[in-house]
């Protein structure tokens, strides 16, 4: 369920349209992000996140 909010988001871009983006979540909204962005802004890492990662990677 957690992936069918952003999944469908996304392909409703696709779509409509929409490329050169990459979609995904902020505050809880499903939002497009300029690939540019997406790929060459530095980002902060949530650690609880980073934390979920690690453990899931065990």
């Amino acid at each position: 369920m957690l992936a069918s909010k952003p999944g469908l988001f996304t392909v409703e871009k696709l779509i409509g349209g929409c490329d050169n983006a990459m979609a995904g979540e902020i505050n809880n909204q499903c939002v497009l992000t300029p690939r540019e962005d997406a790929v060459y802004k530095k980002k902060s890492i949530d650690p609880f996140m980073l934390k979920v990662a690690e453990i899931l990677a065990i």
